[in-house]
């Protein structure tokens, strides 16, 4: 038996008295990802996720498409680390153990959800701004874009409910001609 260990290529030998076995190399096996509860999340991050599977060593590091999910603890069969923020679907979640690398399993930021426009409805001849509140907006300040049916709500800006801490958007629906 072997104690719970991580790495490739470690050195094996054996002393006997004055005397060295000739060097042998030993290895554990890759880290295994089997699953990931749950399977998606916030885009706003800082919650955590449990992974599940095996070789899972002594200091394990997960990363979501490069980006480090903070260890909170770990054996060698689960992990539970903190989301970072992000977006979007089909992002690559891996773990690095003793250098060696897992598979990959899939990991999904949530869907933008709208619950509210305000007003609703709008004058379709002047139109107006328009305030969207709702949640999963993304985490960049600038890559949106609204649209109103087939029209683009132009100008875009950010802002975060201070209570519920969610973000909102205001922007522009300029002559609909409807």
């Amino acid at each position: 038996l072997t104690s719970p260990g991580e790495g490739a290529k470690l050195p094996v030998i054996v002393v006997a008295g004055d005397q060295f076995s000739p060097h042998m190399s030993y290895s554990y096996e890759p880290p295994r990802l089997n699953d990931v509860y749950p399977k998606e999340g916030l885009t706003s991050g800082n919650y955590s996720v449990t992974i599940s599977g095996a070789n899972f060593g002594l200091e394990a590091a997960v990363y979501i498409e490069g980006t480090i999910c903070p260890r909170l603890s770990q054996n060698h069969t689960h992990i539970t680390c903190l989301i970072p923020r992000g977006e979007g679907v089909n992002h690559n979640m891996y773990m690095i153990v003793g250098g060696k690398r897992s598979n990959n399993i899939t990991w999904n930021y949530q869907l933008p959800k709208v619950r509210v426009v305000t007003p609703n409805p709008i004058d379709a001849i002047s139109g107006g701004d328009v305030i969207l509140e709702g949640s999963n907006f993304g985490i960049e300040e600038n890559d949106i874009e609204i649209y109103v049916g087939n029209y683009s709500c132009s100008d875009p800006r950010r802002e975060v409910d201070p209570d519920s801490k969610d973000p909102k958007f205001t922007c522009r629906l300029s002559n609909m001609n409807a």
